[in-house]
């Protein structure tokens, strides 16, 4: 089994029971041991009231599955950080409450579109590896990259055209994280989060993690399963080019691709014709009624 997380903010509620409803739609229920819900608000008691009254049921009978956690429950402070880097240092600092072997991290703009059991998270092999894709950071990531593995004194030319991800979902390994949590506050004689968000801003959660398995001489090939990534995902500004955006919104149709992930910054972005792409999608999957129901996951508030 797995343990699932996401971190959110208030005005990510919205898209949060759209993540609910596809984990009840769509996700083996056998495949779930606890789903770890982070509030990221600096006052979490509103936000958990908000989520209760509002997202909680979406879950159906995988609600009882939800642990609701205020971000101080999970690291000590945020030392003045942006929401962004906040989130990082959280994704990893739950690992404390965590008991399964591995746990897949999803932000909130994620949502399943397609159904998923213990073959889209496990090879069909005898070793049963966790499955993840290869990829290149672009734009500002591979900065961040480069930063992050010269802390862990590894070489990033070496592994930045074909890295693992920066992006979700990801499935870490627990007690590799853990490793990582105490490498990292035993070198700075502070927590991990005061090096993440205080000390050293350029590094990330999934380079350091990918930058430590290296550090430990661990050969990601003999953890996971590389394959052909199996979701799209729509940031604020990538994919930049119109034509790589339609391009991304068609592999929807492909039923090999079971998640999805909007932004809520991006969808002001977007044509008419785009918004219309998700609509069908959404509807399609029998996440929405009708376009009326979509039309109230497309008016998200931007990020300030």
């Amino acid at each position: 089994m797995l343990e699932f997380v996401t971190v959110f903010f208030s005005d990510d509620r919205i898209l949060m029971k759209l993540q609910a409803r596809s984990f009840r739609l769509f996700v083996a229920p056998e495949v779930v041991s606890v789903i770890h819900v982070i509030n990221n608000d600096e006052e979490s008691g509103p936000a958990r009231r908000a989520f209760e009254a509002e997202v909680l049921h979406e879950y159906g009978g995988l609600a009882t599955k939800v642990v609701f956690h205020p971000w101080d429950a999970v690291i000590s402070s945020k030392f003045k950080a942006t929401g962004w880097r906040v989130q990082q240092a959280l994704k990893l600092g739950i690992s404390k409450y965590v008991e399964t072997r591995y746990y897949v991290v999803l932000d909130a703009k994620n949502h399943y579109i397609r159904d998923v059991g213990r073959g889209d998270f496990f090879s069909a092999d005898d070793d049963q590896k966790p499955i993840m894709f290869r990829g290149s950071p672009k734009g500002n990531l591979r900065e961040y990259f480069k930063r992050t593995f010269e802390y862990l004194e590894q070489d990033p030319d070496r592994y930045i055209e074909n890295a693992m991800p920066a992006t979700t979902p990801y499935i870490l390994m627990t007690n590799i994280v853990r490793q990582l949590i105490e490498y990292v506050e035993d070198r700075e004689g502070v927590g991990i989060e005061e090096v993440m968000l205080s000390r050293n801003r350029h590094v990330t959660e999934f380079f350091l993690y990918y930058g430590f398995l290296l550090r430990s001489g661990l050969v990601p090939e003999d953890i996971y399963k590389f394959t052909k990534k199996r979701g799209v995902t729509l940031f604020t500004r990538w994919p930049e080019r119109e034509e790589d955006l339609d391009r991304a919104l068609g592999l929807l149709a492909r039923p090999e691709y079971k998640m999805f992930g909007l932004h809520r910054n991006r969808v002001a972005r977007m044509t008419g014709q785009q918004r219309q792409l998700i609509v069908d999608t959404w509807i399609g999957a029998g996440l929405v009624a009708d376009g009326d129901e979509a039309a109230e996951f497309l008016r998200l508030p931007e990020a300030d």
